[in-house]
């Protein structure tokens, strides 16, 4: 399971930094390097100097009838596996690389969100996640049209943490409502 998550997704181990190196996509145009015991946990290096929405789609050719919004690219490849391996959910995942919903990741979400798709922003439950959560959905309510249906999960787990069942369970619920 973790061999096929690494060789998929380019997840490699650096010596010198002692942290794994998680690309966003391939080629990757940010890498973030994570560790467990240094502070500070995470180091993020833009390969184009760009502020960008990091996003990876389930399957080419469907339109997804979900879009998570993640904090993480560790969160982002973990909903990716487990969705490119089920049949039953056409998702999109987003990565902020952090909380905050700038100017330019407003203007894609826009762009790759229709009328009647659901949202769900899923942040880490930490203080700053929590209240990140709540202004990105006041600025998603803003941004998008009435119909978009806009949610924020309780769940007390970040995607990366949760078993492959438990998150197909968490997200077909916000699938069917």
């Amino acid at each position: 399971h973790k061999r096929r998550a690494n060789k998929d997704f380019g997840i490699t181990y650096s010596k010198k930094l002692d942290r794994l190196l998680i690309p966003d996509a391939s080629p990757a145009t940010l890498v973030q390097a994570r560790s467990l015991l240094q502070l500070p946990k995470y180091l993020t290096f833009r390969l184009n100097g760009n502020s960008a929405l990091y996003k990876s789609y389930t399957r080419r050719g469907d339109r997804p009838a979900l879009h998570i919004i993640v904090e993480d690219l560790l969160s982002l490849h973990r909903l990716r596996e487990v969705i490119l391996h089920n049949d039953e959910i056409v998702a999109a995942v987003y990565c902020l690389v952090g909380t905050s919903l700038d100017v330019c990741k407003r203007v894609m979400l826009k762009e790759f969100v229709k009328t009647d798709d659901k949202v769900l922003v899923w942040l880490d439950p930490d203080m700053a996640g929590t209240s990140a959560a709540g202004a990105i959905i006041r600025n998603l309510d803003s941004l998008l049209p009435s119909t978009v249906s806009i949610k924020s999960t309780t769940e007390i787990k970040e995607p990366k943490h949760h078993t492959d069942e438990e998150l197909l369970r968490i997200l077909n619920q916000y699938v069917e409502h």
